[in-house]
């Protein structure tokens, strides 16, 4: 490649991982898609009716890299008809990223806890067992199960540095960002309880009422006693397996806690997903790359998030790309600034990077603040901060 004012350069890469959400991940390895009937699943043979058998909460089978592979490049060549039904019959299509040297279609293809868990598994427990299931009746005023939901939720006081949830999560009942349904999930044990205790202090085993004009009625089974423990099976295995430190002992025991957590919840008649099937691989990607906290993809969003902000003229042949390019090295220049302002600076200099940092902040709230906050601290004292886990 060539390198500024170096001319042309060798250089030597690997290709370690795919790291992107599932839709992405199947372009990328060139996998049949997650709604695939019979190969909804690149990591092993389950089919798309497994989902909701408990055959398919077996985390011990895993597919074939090297067949894959095999029929992968017996698609490149093959005629439209011929392409699809080995896509079909073995779930593959060739892809360019098969002609890389150690390349693994399945191995090589991780599955993103953030997209998988908090915006998958979790907004599932909430929005179609919990919510939609009338679990939080609003049957008696200011003592009803939604009233302390809501309030429980309302007076929890949260570390500077992490996410808050909305005030009204009893009325508006959706999440847009996947932080907002981890920190939930932290609380979830608490506030269930809160919500559903009898006078004893107790979880009962029945339901809260369905409202008269329901238009949907759930199938599944509504006793709060018996989702609070399936609650607790998901509470535990996503605590294990998000650890920032995990062994393979510890990461073995979250993913049978999740395992447990889909076959109680299909025991009580619960529909489930395709994402709740592909959780239980996370134990031999975190055996390949460790731990989840360091290929999850929070910062990728965040950076996403960063980009969209940009403001671009609309105008192709790289412009846009260029602009994007421009901002990035701005924004990585002006944070080593901060970090390596010398002594001796002028008080100019650092009026200017007071005026950016608040800037930002107004802005930002949250995560935003406590970063900027870091910033400061680690250029004043040259140490670096580390912000403990919740």
């Amino acid at each position: 490649m060539e390198v500024y004012e170096e001319g042309i350069q060798d250089v030597f890469a690997d290709y370690i991982c795919a790291n992107c959400d599932t839709p992405a991940a199947r372009k990328v390895n060139g996998t049949a898609g997650h709604a695939h009937d019979f190969h909804p699943c690149p990591y092993c043979e389950t089919n798309i009716l497994d989902v909701n058998k408990l055959s398919g909460y077996d985390y011990s089978k895993i597919s074939d890299d090297y067949n894959m592979l095999k029929h992968a490049y017996r698609a490149k060549d093959a005629g439209p008809r011929r392409e699809n039904t080995i896509l079909r019959d073995y779930g593959v299509r060739w892809s360019i990223m098969n002609i890389l040297s150690g390349w693994l279609p399945a191995s090589k293809t991780v599955l993103d806890f953030m997209h998988n868990i908090f915006l998958g598994i979790i907004a599932h427990l909430f929005m179609e067992i919990l919510f939609k299931a009338y679990m939080f009746s609003g049957t008696g005023g200011s003592n009803s199960v939604k009233q302390r939901f809501e309030d429980t939720i309302n007076s929890v006081r949260w570390p500077s540095h992490v996410t808050r949830l909305p005030k009204n999560l009893g009325e508006n009942q959706s999440l847009k960002k996947a932080d907002e349904w981890r920190r939930l999930l932290t609380i979830t044990p608490i506030v269930l309880w809160t919500s559903w205790k009898d006078n004893s202090d107790k979880i009962p085993v029945s339901a809260p009422p369905i409202p008269s004009n329901a238009k949907y009625r759930p199938a599944h089974s509504r006793g709060c006693r018996d989702i609070y423990s399936v609650v607790l099976l998901l509470c535990a295995g996503v605590r294990i397996l998000a650890s920032r430190k995990i062994t393979m002992a510890q990461a073995r025991i979250g993913q049978d806690f999740l395992s447990q957590y889909c076959r109680r919840l299909k025991a009580l008649g619960a529909d489930l997903t395709i994402n709740h099937h592909l959780s239980m691989h996370f134990a031999q990607f975190i055996k390949l790359f460790g731990p989840v906290y360091g290929w999850w993809l929070f910062a990728f969003e965040r950076f996403n998030g960063l980009l969209e902000k940009v403001h671009v003229n609309g105008h192709d042949g790289g412009r846009m790309e260029l602009t994007l390019l421009r901002h990035w090295v701005q924004s990585h220049l002006i944070y080593e600034y901060v970090l390596s302002l010398p002594e001796n600076a002028h008080p100019m200099e650092r009026e200017y990077v007071d005026k950016i940092i608040k800037s930002e902040g107004r802005s930002e709230r949250g995560g935003m603040m406590a970063e900027l906050a870091i910033y400061r601290s680690e250029a004043t004292t040259g140490e670096w901060i580390f912000i403990p886990a919740l």
